[in-house]
C-alpha cells in the first residue's frame, strides 16, 4: 500500500504537512497518479479497489464531507485494535 503514490499524498496531508489536512478528493487522488504516478490509463476502479486492499493495516480509508470545501474527501485514519477487528469482520458484508 506505501508503494501507492495516492497513499503516500494522502499521507502526508493528513499526518506530516502543517498545519495538517482532513483529507483530499477523489478527483485530486486520481490527478495524481495519472499525472506523476501510473499514467492517464488509471481510473476510479482502480484507486477504490486500492481503497479495499489496505485493509487490514494500521491505516483506513474514510469518506466524509469536508465543510471547509463542501465536497466529499477520502481520509486516512488510523485503526485501533478493536476497529481492526470490526472493519474486517463488516468489509465481509459490503
Amino acid at each position: 500500500m506505501e508503494d501507492y503514490l495516492w497513499y503516500k499524498v494522502l499521507y502526508f496531508w493528513c499526518y506530516t504537512k502543517q498545519p495538517i489536512g482532513s483529507g483530499l478528493t477523489i478527483p485530486f487522488l486520481i490527478g495524481v497518479e495519472k499525472e506523476f504516478g501510473r499514467g492517464e490509463d488509471y481510473k476510479i476502479d482502480d484507486l477504490l479497489s486500492e481503497f479495499h486492499s489496505i485493509e487490514g493495516g494500521d491505516f483506513s480509508i474514510t469518506i466524509r464531507n469536508c465543510q471547509n470545501i463542501n465536497m466529499d474527501v477520502c481520509c486516512l485514519d488510523k485503526l485501533i485494535e478493536q476497529e481492526k477487528t470490526c472493519y474486517q469482520n463488516f468489509a465481509l458484508y459490503i
